[in-house]
């Protein structure tokens, strides 16, 4: 699971996302991008501005035209 903060300049990745992405503590921050890792150099899971598009966009599958559909959907009927 990976949830973007409504500024689009971080994001909490879970376990399992920062596995997915390849993300460990061996991976260097990218340019314009930071990995906040714990006192042990281990990823926490909150990444910020590029390191999202360089590490994590390129993983995500796109969504279909139905979810893309459904979002629209709830989107309408939310506003």
């Amino acid at each position: 699971m990976a949830v973007v903060r409504t500024d689009q300049h971080m994001m909490l990745l879970n376990s399992l996302a920062l596995e997915l992405a390849g993300i460990d503590r061996d991976t260097a921050d990218p340019p314009g991008g930071l990995i906040l890792r714990d006192e042990q150099g281990e990823p926490t899971g909150i990444l910020k501005d590029k390191a999202i598009d360089a590490l994590v966009v390129p993983v995500i599958p796109a969504p279909s035209d139905a979810q893309i559909d459904a979002a629209m959907r709830q989107g309408i009927e939310h506003a």
